[in-house]
């Protein structure tokens, strides 16, 4: 569910949450990209009494939502007709430590559905870090997987990091689409 909407909640004796980190992009096989629109209306994030936060993030694949990164014609254009929707949900756990907070990934699940017949999607990459500055030092967890559709993933980080100008806490999904005989990639952060 990609919309800009975030809901920023204060929890009793926390401080202000650090917001979202989105980006996706659809590229071509000839590496001509499109920005894929994030707005309010596709982020979403709700607030567990426990602490954790769940951040949604929602992508249509629709001609509304694509804007083309380089001048010019495309040689192969995103069909008007959008065809894919695609959403990814990041289960963050928190912690506070001297005023900070601080994050780590508990899970990642996702999935993504066709309204084009024409299209299947291949080889889905997924990349979940937990990386940054620590109450430990610092936290340097990484995994890679290569899931199904209609994913849940429990990386099993331990350690909780701080947000930094980097987007280093979260997940990466790239999927592979063929679409009418052409190849397109899309890429998802979903990050803090």
């Amino acid at each position: 569910m990609i919309s800009y909407v975030v809901y920023i909640f204060l929890l009793p004796n926390s401080i202000a949450f650090a917001s979202p980190v989105i980006n996706a992009t659809l590229t071509n096989e000839y590496g001509e990209s499109y920005q894929v629109i994030v707005n309010s209306g596709n982020v979403f994030e709700n607030y567990s009494s426990d602490g954790s936060i769940n951040q949604v993030v929602n992508l249509d694949l629709s001609e509304d939502n694509i804007i083309p990164m380089q001048e010019g014609q495309y040689r192969s254009a995103w069909d008007s007709t959008g065809g894919l929707f695609a959403q990814t949900t990041v289960n963050l756990g928190t912690k506070s430590y001297q005023g900070t907070t601080l994050y780590k990934v508990n899970s990642v699940s996702g999935y993504w559905e066709f309204h084009d017949n024409t299209i299947t999607v291949s080889s889905p990459y997924l990349l979940v870090k937990t990386n940054g500055p620590s109450d430990v030092g610092y936290a340097n967890q990484s995994s890679v997987y290569y899931p199904a559709n209609n994913f849940a993933i429990y990386p099993g980080f331990s350690n909780y990091a701080t947000v930094t100008s980097l987007p280093e806490i979260g997940a990466y999904l790239e999927l592979t689409i063929s679409r009418s005989g052409e190849i397109w990639y899309l890429n998802l952060s979903n990050y803090r």
